[in-house]
């Protein structure tokens, strides 16, 4: 079941709450997505480590998915507008690479603006 906010604002992370109720926290890269598909998702707050998560082929899912998943979406459909990305993992190497991700999905929905 889905609970649902006024502004829908995910919190990605196996061990720590958000700390503030307006945030709805998910454990894994499957229940984010689950939520990013409604497409009623405003801001997502992604953790790096999930824990030792695995999906269907033995890969070890991240946050790191989530943005993948997000990007995907957005090159494939113009209509799809993602929401605001925000990343909370204390790995610094994963920070960088999330950072890069998401930096590049805000480029291709700026560049659609301008055309």
């Amino acid at each position: 079941m889905i609970k649902r906010h006024a502004i829908n604002m995910i919190w990605l992370d196996d061990m720590r709450d958000a700390g503030e109720p307006e945030w709805t926290r998910v454990k894994t890269v499957s229940e984010a997505i689950e939520h990013l598909e409604m497409r009623d998702v405003q801001v997502i707050s992604l953790d790096y480590d999930l824990g030792a998560q695995k999906d269907a082929t033995g890969h070890i899912e991240t946050g790191l998915d989530v943005l993948k998943w997000i990007e995907e979406l957005v090159v494939s459909d113009p209509t799809y507008v993602q929401p605001i990305m925000r990343i909370h993992t204390n790995d610094q190497e994963a920070l960088i690479e999330m950072k890069a991700i998401a930096k590049r999905i805000n480029g291709i929905t700026a560049s659609r603006r301008l055309h």
